[in-house]
């Protein structure tokens, strides 16, 4: 199976379907102790905490939407890249981890595939990572997806998860 998504330009697509006054934002942090354990995880299994927070992410997807292989933007250096996860129920933590690494990097290696896919309706689900430096406008660049996950790294990780107000009340 494609991990990937095949190119599709934004004019082939329909628009994003709602405004920003229909969205709803929750804010949150981990705790040191969560914030710790995370980047243990993501130290022994050779990850990034990035990845190891879109593994999380994918697994979340995976268990509310029912769907086994969630597309998710992962949206870096103001691209979005859409990449397909699979987390199983039987997959054991340690072997999603190590795919969601080699995923990711495929993704990211692939330049072919950088393409601003803001809008798509097949990617309704997005996460970006942001360091203490980046410039909160990125963010609003995932306001047409229904579901968006910022994370970004200060004294703990900073989260964010930003969502349609019609579509999850």
């Amino acid at each position: 199976m494609e991990q990937t998504t095949s190119e599709v330009t934004i004019e082939e697509l329909p628009g994003g379907g709602w405004t920003n006054d229909e969205r709803n934002r929750v804010s949150f942090s981990l705790d040191f102790a969560t914030t710790r354990k995370l980047h243990e995880l993501a130290f022994n299994f050779g990850i990034t905490v990035d990845m190891a927070l879109m593994a999380c992410y994918a697994i979340l997807l995976a268990k509310y939407t029912g769907e086994d292989d969630p597309v998710i933007g992962y949206l870096l250096e103001r691209q979005m890249f859409p990449i397909r996860y699979s987390p199983t129920v039987h997959k054991p933590l340690g072997k999603f981890l190590l795919e969601v690494k080699h995923t990711t990097m495929q993704a990211l290696e692939d330049r072919n595939m950088r393409k601003n896919l803001n809008g798509n309706p097949f990617i309704k689900a997005a996460f970006t990572w942001q360091s203490a430096n980046t410039t909160p406008d990125e963010s609003d660049q995932l306001g047409t997806f229904e579901l968006a996950l910022t994370a970004f790294k200060k004294e703990s990780i900073m989260m964010h998860i930003e969502y349609s107000a019609r579509l999850y009340r």
